[in-house]
């Protein structure tokens, strides 16, 4: 008996074709898209390419060399810049070394009276002004001793104030001629003595309230922050003016031929400022001379004679010579000497 064969079922096929199409048609559009991200980071913009090749010429190795449009360092690629605010202020570099400072001056501040020092009220390097507090001493002791000294004045102030009026009862008994004579003038010579011992305690009054001003240690009348302090540093200024009959004499001089020159014993280092000095006040000069640095002479003519026999030396023939001094004109070699009054200081 044959089995009737029955037909088998058609397989879906529509539907996995699909499904393969929708597949393949994804990873083409992300393929795409990976190539076109791809090309855009590597190949920017004309406009990018244009604005960065015009900020200058090519590098060295021309297009496509190091610092050209086509090089991986080139002007095409991006550059980032960081912006911040411009501020003045210390660099915080620390270097903790072992050293030296050489300070550029330096003063030794000697106290009137010793003691022990027990306040510093300002610190190294600090500019300091004119009468400012540098130092105290202790001034309990100096305050002790300036009490004792008032107390004995006041003890023999009131001994003299009685000797006075015990002399004025004996001259009223002389002149009654009730009392001698020798009596009087002993009470008079210890009114005397006493006035003396006064006068005494009155000065150890003042010298114990000087010490004890003393104890405070305050920086002197210079003010350093506008200054100059000193002569030297006053002549640094070149600040200082002529004098007008010695200025016209010399200009007169200048236009009559006669050379100028000015010895002064100012040190070397002020020859510049002294020069610029002499220029601005109106002076014309052939030579300006100024003693030399560190050396030390007893007198200014021990200095200034040399230098003026070294200007006859060149062929000068020095027909007058002025100076303040006695001491400018000692030592020849000048046919007339004068001398300035200067009634200020005297160099010998």
């Amino acid at each position: 008996m044959e089995q009737e064969r029955q037909p088998a079922a058609p397989a879906p096929a529509a539907p996995d074709k699909k499904r393969r199409w929708l597949g393949t048609a994804i990873a083409l559009l992300l393929i795409a898209g990976l190539g076109a991200l791809a090309w855009h980071l590597t190949h920017p913009a004309a406009g990018a390419r244009n604005g960065a090749s015009a900020g200058g010429p090519p590098g060295p190795g021309g297009p496509g060399g190091p610092g050209g449009p086509g090089g991986r360092r080139g002007g095409s690629n991006a550059t980032t810049v960081g912006v911040a605010s411009v501020a003045h202020a210390d660099i915080p570099i620390y270097v903790d070394a072992l050293g030296t400072v050489t300070p550029s001056a330096t003063v030794t501040v000697t106290p009137q009276v010793s003691g022990v020092l027990t306040k510093v009220p300002f610190q190294e390097g600090q500019m300091v002004k004119a009468g400012q507090l540098l130092a105290t001493i202790e001034p309990r002791p100096f305050e002790l001793a300036l009490m004792q000294a008032q107390g004995q004045l006041q003890k023999d102030e009131a001994q003299l104030d009685a000797a006075k009026v015990t002399l004025d009862r004996y001259q009223t008994l002389l002149r009654q001629d009730s009392i001698a004579r020798q009596d009087v003038d002993t009470q008079a010579a210890l009114v005397k003595q006493l006035q003396g011992t006064v006068l005494g305690d009155q000065a150890s009054v003042g010298t114990a309230r000087l010490n004890l001003q003393w104890t405070r240690i305050t920086a002197g009348p210079c003010n350093l922050e506008t200054g100059p302090c000193g002569a030297r540093a006053w002549q640094a200024t070149g600040a200082s003016k002529a004098l007008a009959p010695t200025l016209a004499m010399a200009t007169r001089a200048t236009e009559l031929g006669v050379a100028v020159f000015f010895i002064t014993g100012r040190p070397a280092e002020l020859q510049e400022a002294t020069e610029a000095n002499l220029r601005r006040e109106g002076y014309t000069f052939a030579g300006v001379i100024l003693q030399p640095a560190g050396a030390r002479f007893q007198s200014a003519a021990d200095f200034k004679a040399p230098e003026r026999r070294k200007i006859t030396e060149q062929g000068y023939t020095i027909v007058l010579n002025m100076g303040d001094q006695e001491s400018d004109l000692r030592g020849g070699y000048a046919e007339r000497t004068f001398k300035l009054p200067n009634p200020v200081y005297f160099l010998p």
